[in-house]
């Protein structure tokens, strides 16, 4: 066992957190409240997550959310649906690949 210990639940109710932040967030605009929200939590999961992929997945999802919750960025990227779907999509994968570590640390000991 590293010197470090993984919080994987945190990163799933992270995630969890940033789905319904954004889920319940007006976007498409420059909302500053709820981007500060969800760029605390990313930055909770980035402290914690030591797994590469959690990490890089995290890094990700801070680019996808200035771009939903921005003026006019989301345009480019084919709507505010779609960066949504994007943001949804990445905080499943970081929370799947967070409970497949927790299970596989659960088993170990």
């Amino acid at each position: 066992m590293g010197l470090f210990c993984e919080d994987h639940e945190a990163t799933i109710n992270a995630a969890r957190q940033i789905e319904d932040i954004v889920s319940n967030a007006t976007v498409g605009w420059a909302n500053e409240s709820a981007k500060r929200q969800v760029k605390a939590l990313i930055f909770s999961i980035q402290c914690n997550a030591r797994d590469p992929y959690i990490r890089e997945k995290a890094a990700s999802l801070e680019g996808w959310i200035d771009i939903l919750f921005s003026a006019r960025k989301w345009q480019k990227y084919g709507g505010t649906d779609r960066v949504m779907s994007y943001v949804r999509s990445t905080c499943s994968n970081m929370a799947s690949r967070a409970e497949t570590l927790l299970n596989e640390k659960d088993h170990e000991g």
